[in-house]
């Protein structure tokens, strides 16, 4: 079923495992997963701690087909009876700029916006002790990287005790707090975020477009129409993002891993695939994936030729309406770059996302931590 994997290589695995026999936490290469393993990923993320959608296999095995690179796997913490208790996927080399370091990391593709490992909600201690635990063995320099991971909550709690249990600490390379929603935050409906005069302007906006379009205003889920796919793919490429290159469609293995990834959160229901506009046109597109209590907001498009009417913003807006009525879920991850204007002003709660090195020595914790607090203080010395 995974054979078509590009880069996993099953040698390479092989050789890390003969390094750590014995132990209840094992790399397989994604090649080498079998049926079985997939749906205990699958089991796995259904009852994960932290929601992730981005380390499912629905996103992973496209992404490793597709986007991949040499020497891919999956970290796996197992039960004794063989049941998964927690995973990441991990490559055996770490990119940073223009350099490659021979260092395990969890796998963070342009297309994975978070890195949090998938952990069994109930055996979070557990889990994590045997994940730190083969990090830091499974290389030969003792240094694992986390990437993206969110802060915080009961993984990084659990990872941290496991380290401390060690002597160690963490060392942040990188924080960042990213705009969230919380279903507390719209209470009193999407009024409270917006100034009176912003909406005046927007729903004047609003009826131009319609007048526009010479139809009324909607806003549909096409989550199970799979033509929609291919339309938000061109919607996309035929705007700003095509002109520089970042849209899915420029790359056609991109274009591929996102119908994929599609095609298999709709597959279990949890895909939402907003179109905004008329009946028989859509001048915007959002892409949803929806992860526990979270929807995860994955991706926008918009029509550059109606601009003037903020397209993309309407459509912002009313999926907070959306959420707000005919939702249940807890909140809404924005999945922003730190600085977007859009969820910065308008979305008021905030998560932090750090990116953590490991280190199995002290001394080699103390010195990454140590050159991690130069590297933040010169960062703060520049923004300012």
């Amino acid at each position: 079923m995974c054979s078509s994997v590009q880069g996993s290589s099953r040698s390479g695995w092989r050789r890390i495992r003969g390094r750590l026999a014995g132990r209840t936490s094992i790399p397989v290469g994604l090649s080498e997963l079998r049926p079985a393993d997939i749906d205990a990923w699958r089991e796995l993320a259904g009852q994960a701690a932290e929601p992730n959608p981005f380390f499912e296999p629905e996103t992973v095995l496209p992404a490793a087909r597709h986007l991949g690179e040499a020497e891919l796997g999956l970290l796996v913490a197992r039960h004794a009876d063989g049941s998964w208790l927690g995973c990441i996927p991990v490559s055996s080399r770490l990119r940073r700029g223009s350099h490659t370091l021979p260092v395990f990391s969890s796998w963070i593709h342009r297309y994975a916006f978070l890195g949090t490992p998938l952990v069994a909600g109930s055996e979070v201690e557990r889990a994590t002790e045997q994940l730190v635990d083969q990090l830091l063995r499974m290389g030969r320099l003792g240094v694992a990287a986390l990437p993206h991971v969110g802060d915080g909550g009961p993984v990084t709690a659990g990872m941290r005790a496991a380290l401390e249990a060690r002597g160690l600490r963490p060392a942040v390379h990188r924080r960042i707090e990213r705009p969230i929603m919380r279903r507390d935050s719209l209470s009193g409906g999407i009024e409270d975020l917006i100034s009176s005069r912003h909406r005046r302007d927007l729903g004047r906006l609003a009826r131009r477009l319609a007048e526009k379009l010479d139809a009324p205003l909607e806003v549909r889920d096409e989550s199970q129409q799979a033509a929609a796919v291919g339309e938000f793919l061109a919607l996309e490429a035929s705007g700003w993002k095509g002109e520089l290159g970042t849209a899915f469609a420029s790359r056609p293995s991109d274009a591929t891993f996102f119908t994929e990834l599609c095609h298999g959160f709709r597959e279990m229901g949890r895909l939402q695939l907003l179109a905004f506009g008329s009946a028989e046109r859509a001048v915007s597109c959002k892409c949803n994936l929806l992860a526990g209590d979270v929807v995860f907001c994955f991706k926008i498009a918009y029509d550059d030729s109606m601009g003037r009417y903020r397209p993309g913003l309407q459509l912002e807006l009313a999926m907070l309406e959306l959420f707000l009525e005919q939702m249940d879920h807890a909140w809404m991850d924005s999945c922003a770059d730190p600085g977007s204007a859009l969820f910065e002003h308008i979305w008021p709660d905030r998560r932090p996302i750090g990116s953590y090195v490991l280190a199995a020595s002290g001394a080699l914790c103390t010195m990454i931590n140590r050159g991690s607090a130069r590297t933040a203080a010169t960062s703060r010395s520049a923004r300012r």
